[in-house]
C-alpha cells in the first residue's frame, strides 16, 4: 500500500496529538486542583473519590462512540469527537454542584476518549512499519503536555482570579475551535478505504474483536492495561492532593514540581518509541513496568523534596511513558476491519475501568477521617502492587510486533467450544470474588475508624470556607458540626480572604493529652504560615474540637513539612492484605489465559 508523503504524515501527527494533550489537560485540572474544588463543592475525600466514577466511566461510553471509525470512518468521528468535547468543556466552567461537574465532565469524556482512541488508530495505519513506534512514542508524549499546561496556569496564579478554577476550563476553548478547522485537511486512512464494504459491515458488532481467533489478545492486553492503569491513575489523580494535604506543599510547590517533572518526564515518551524499534515491545514494557512500580511507591512514602522529585520523574517517565508500547500491543495485532474496536475495547474498557477504580479506591480507602488505611499516600502505594501481575501477562501472553507488517486482512470469528476447561475458570472467578470481597471487608471495616486528625482537618476546612462569597452558611454549619466556629476565633481574627481564612493546610499525628487528643496543624495565608494544636475530645463515638491553642515547642507537634510525624495511616497488616490480594490477582491472570498463549 502506497505511504502518503512525509509532509503529510507530520502534519497529521501535529493535528492528532492534540487528543492526548487535551485528555490529560482536563484529567490534570481535576487531580491539581483537586483542593480547590473540593472546597467550592464542599465535599470530602471519599466523596471525591466516588465522584471520579461517573467522570471515568465517560471514557468507557466512549467506546459505544469509538467503534463506530470501522463503520463509518476514522475522519468524521475525528471532527465530531472535538466540536463534542468543547461543547462540554464549557459546560464545565458553569458547573453549580459536584454532580453537575461530574455530569459535564462525564460527556467530556466521552468526546475526548473516542477522540484519542480513533488518534492512535490513524497513526498506527498511516505511517509505515519502521516509524510507527517512533510515531506513537510523539503522539502520546503530547499528553504530557497537557498536564505541564495546567502546570504552567497554576504558577501562573490563574486559580487566583474570579473564576477560580473554572477559569482553567474556559482557558482551553479557543485553541480548540482553531483546531476543529484546521482539522478539516485531515483525510480518510488508505487502509479504511481500500477495506471492502462486506467487511466493515460484517465486523461492526461491538463484540467484534472478542471472537476467535482475536479473543486471547485482547484479554491479555486487556489486563495489562487495567492492571497498570488502577494504581497509574490513583496516584496521578491524588498526588497533588497528597502533596498539599499530607506534605505540606503549597499550590506554588504543586505546580513547579509538575511542571519540571513533567517537563522532563516527556522523553519516556520518546524514549519507549526507540526501543521499541530496537528491543521490541515486549522487552521495553519489561523494562518499564517494574521501575514505573517502585517509584510510585517511594513518591508516596519519602520524605526528602529531592528524593520525591526524582521519583515523579520516573513515575511521569516510565509510568505514563508506558503508554506507546501499549497502544502498539492494542493495535498492530489485530485486522484493519476491526482495529480501531479493539484499541477502543483496550483504552476505553480494560484501562478506563482501572481510571474508575484506581481514584476511587485511593479516595475512599484513604479517606483521612473514615477510610481504612487513613492516608492517601500509604493507599496508592499498596494499590502500586496491583501492576505486579502485568509482567507475568507481558512475558507469557503478548505478541511481540516489532518489524511486522500490519494483518491486513479479516479474520474468521466463529467461536470454537470448549476454549477454557471449566475448572480454571472457575478458579479464576473464585479468586476475583475473594478480591472484591476482601475490598468490601476493608470498606465496612474502615466505617470505625473515625480519626482526630481527619475530624481536625474537617473543621479547619470548614473554617477556610467561612470567607467564600455565597459559601458562608454551608462552611458555618459544618463547622458547628464538628466543633464550635467560635473556637476558631484566633483564625477568624487573622483576617477574611476571598478564598477564605487560608489557601492550604496541613495537619501532624495526634498525641494523647490526658482525656482528650491534641492535632498540630499549620495554616498559611498567601506566604503567611500559623501553626498550632486542635484540641478534640471523644463524644458519642465520634471526635468533637474543644479548643484551639499554641504548640509546645516538641518535636511531635510539628506538621509533616516541618520534619514532624505525618498522620497515622496503614498498618502493617494492610501491606500484607495487599500483598495477598496482588497474589490472587495474578492467579487469576494466570488461569485465565492458561491456554491463551501467544508467545
Amino acid at each position: 500500500m502506497n505511504a502518503r508523503p512525509g509532509r503529510y504524515q507530520r502534519r497529521l501527527l501535529v493535528l492528532l496529538s492534540s487528543a492526548g494533550f487535551f485528555a490529560t489537560y482536563d484529567a490534570s485540572v481535576l487531580a491539581l486542583l483537586l483542593p480547590n474544588i473540593q472546597s467550592a463543592f464542599g465535599v470530602g475525600e471519599a466523596t471525591l473519590g466516588l465522584v471520579r466514577i461517573p467522570i471515568e466511566l465517560g471514557l468507557v461510553a466512549a467506546l459505544f462512540l469509538a467503534r463506530l471509525a470501522d463503520r463509518v470512518g476514522r475522519r468524521p468521528l475525528l471532527l465530531w469527537s472535538i466540536m463534542g468535547y468543547t461543547a462540554a468543556t464549557v459546560l464545565t466552567a458553569v458547573s453549580w454542584d459536584i454532580w453537575s461537574f461530574a455530569a459535564f465532565q462525564f460527556a467530556a469524556r466521552v468526546f475526548v476518549g473516542s477522540e484519542l482512541a480513533v488518534a492512535v488508530t490513524m497513526v498506527v495505519e498511516e505511517l509505515p512499519t519502521g516509524r510507527r513506534a517512533r510515531g506513537l512514542g510523539l503522539l502520546l508524549a503530547v499528553e504530557a503536555l497537557g498536564t505541564i499546561a495546567v502546570a504552567l496556569l497554576l504558577a501562573a496564579g490563574l486559580q487566583e482570579t474570579g473564576l477560580e478554577w473554572r477559569a482553567f476550563f474556559l482557558a482551553g476553548v479557543a485553541p480548540l475551535l482553531v483546531l476543529a478547522v484546521c482539522r478539516r485537511s485531515i483525510r480518510e486512512t488508505e487502509r479504511f478505504n481500500a477495506t471492502p464494504s462486506a467487511a466493515k459491515s460484517a465486523r461492526s458488532s461491538l463484540l467484534a474483536p472478542w471472537h476467535h481467533p482475536t479473543r486471547s489478545t485482547l484479554v491479555a492486553v486487556g489486563l495489562v492495561y487495567l492492571l497498570r492503569s488502577v494504581p497509574l491513575y490513583g496516584a496521578v489523580a491524588w498526588w497533588a492532593y497528597f502533596a498539599q494535604r499530607e506534605r505540606g506543599f503549597s499550590e506554588t510547590d504543586v505546580g513547579l514540581t509538575v511542571l519540571t517533572a513533567y517537563g522532563l518526564g516527556c522523553a519516556g515518551y520518546y524514549v519507549c518509541g526507540r526501543l521499541m524499534e530496537r528491543v521490541g515491545r515486549r522487552a521495553t514494557a519489561l523494562l518499564y513496568l517494574p521501575v514505573a512500580i517502585a517509584s510510585t511507591i517511594a513518591l508516596f512514602q519519602v520524605r526528602s523534596p529531592v528524593v520525591g522529585f526524582v521519583a515523579l520523574f520516573l513515575a511521569v517517565a516510565t509510568g505514563l511513558g508506558l503508554q506507546p508500547v501499549l497502544s502498539a500491543f492494542a493495535t498492530e495485532p489485530f485486522p484493519t476491519d476491526i482495529r480501531a474496536q479493539a484499541a477502543a475495547w483496550a483504552r476505553n474498557g480494560f484501562e478506563i475501568a482501572g481510571l474508575v477504580l484506581g481514584p476511587a479506591l485511593v479516595g475512599v480507602l484513604g479517606d483521612h477521617v473514615s477510610g481504612p488505611v487513613g492516608s492517601v499516600g500509604d493507599a496508592a502505594s499498596l494499590l502500586a502492587l496491583v501492576a505486579l501481575p502485568a509482567l507475568y501477562v507481558v512475558w507469557r501472553h503478548l505478541p511481540e510486533t516489532r518489524g511486522r507488517e500490519l494483518v491486513d486482512v479479516s479474520v474468521p470469528s466463529s467461536r470454537p467450544n470448549g476454549d477454557a476447561s471449566p475448572w480454571r475458570m472457575r478458579a479464576a472467578a473464585v479468586a476475583a470474588v475473594t478480591v472484591l470481597a476482601g475490598t468490601f471487608a476493608l470498606l465496612v471495616a474502615g466505617r470505625s475508624a473515625l480519626r482526630p486528625e481527619g475530624r481536625a482537618e474537617r473543621w479547619l476546612e470548614a473554617v477556610a470556607d467561612t470567607g467564600r462569597p455565597g459559601a458562608q452558611a454551608d462552611a458555618r454549619a459544618r463547622a458547628d458540626a464538628i466543633g464550635d466556629l467560635e473556637v476558631a476565633a484566633p483564625l477568624r481574627a487573622w483576617g477574611p480572604d476571598r478564598r477564605g481564612y487560608f489557601a492550604s493546610l496541613e495537619v501532624g499525628r495526634s498525641r494523647r493529652a490526658g482525656a482528650e487528643v491534641a492535632v498540630p496543624f499549620g495554616v498559611r495565608r498567601d506566604h503567611h504560615f500559623q501553626s498550632g494544636v486542635v484540641v478534640l475530645r471523644q463524644e458519642g463515638g465520634t471526635w468533637r474540637i474543644v479548643a484551639l491553642g499554641p504548640r509546645r515547642p516538641a518535636p511531635e507537634d510539628r506538621v509533616p513539612s516541618e520534619g514532624g510525624p505525618v498522620p497515622g495511616g496503614a498498618a502493617a497488616s494492610a501491606w500484607v492484605a495487599s500483598a495477598a490480594v496482588t497474589g490472587l490477582v495474578a492467579l487469576a491472570c494466570a488461569l485465565g489465559l492458561w491456554r491463551h498463549t501467544t508467545r
